[in-house]
């Protein structure tokens, strides 16, 4: 009876994992989706070590990083909307 019921729920586990999966192929990836990508996890982050002034809090790298992502951002829409 165990076996049956961990069966049935490893199954179903999968099935949900399976139904979970909503995203397109990575082949199927536009340029902006591998921006979107890469920029936003872990290993797009800047980051400097020691030597920080008092005036500087400790994640004012990442900070300057999101800064400059969002003019980079605004840059290209004025591109694409044709805007000078």
């Amino acid at each position: 009876m165990r076996r049956v019921v961990s069966a049935c729920l490893v199954v179903a586990m999968f099935a949900c994992m399976a139904l979970a999966q909503k995203q397109k192929p990575w082949t199927e990836w536009t340029k902006k989706d591998v921006e979107k990508t890469l920029n936003d996890s872990a290993w797009g982050q800047t980051q400097s070590e020691g030597g920080s002034s008092s005036s500087q809090s400790s994640d004012s790298a990442i900070t300057q990083v999101a800064a400059q992502r969002s003019a980079d951002r605004q840059l290209s829409r004025q591109g694409e909307s044709g805007e000078a």
